[in-house]
């Protein structure tokens, strides 16, 4: 599976971005109390998000471009 979005944004002369990272994983997460209580042991939530974006100029106030990508894998254990 694929999303594809197109934005249009203001562009600036310098190039810059942004990463992130996100990790959720059962041997880091806590129990909820009425699991705990019946004796059922924690679902499993593991999930990883990362991903970039960039953006600059490709002709000095004129042109510029803007993109992003993000890899997410996740398993619910459903």
């Amino acid at each position: 599976r694929g999303n594809f979005q197109l934005v249009t944004k203001a562009g600036g002369n310098r190039l810059s971005g942004s990463a992130y990272f996100y990790l959720q994983n059962k041997a880091l997460n806590s129990n909820e109390f009425f699991l705990k209580e019946s004796g059922n042991e924690k679902p499993q939530a593991d999930r990883v998000e990362t991903g970039f974006t960039i953006g600059g100029p490709i002709i000095k106030d004129r042109f510029f471009f803007f993109g992003g990508y993000q890899y997410t894998k996740a398993d619910t254990g459903l």
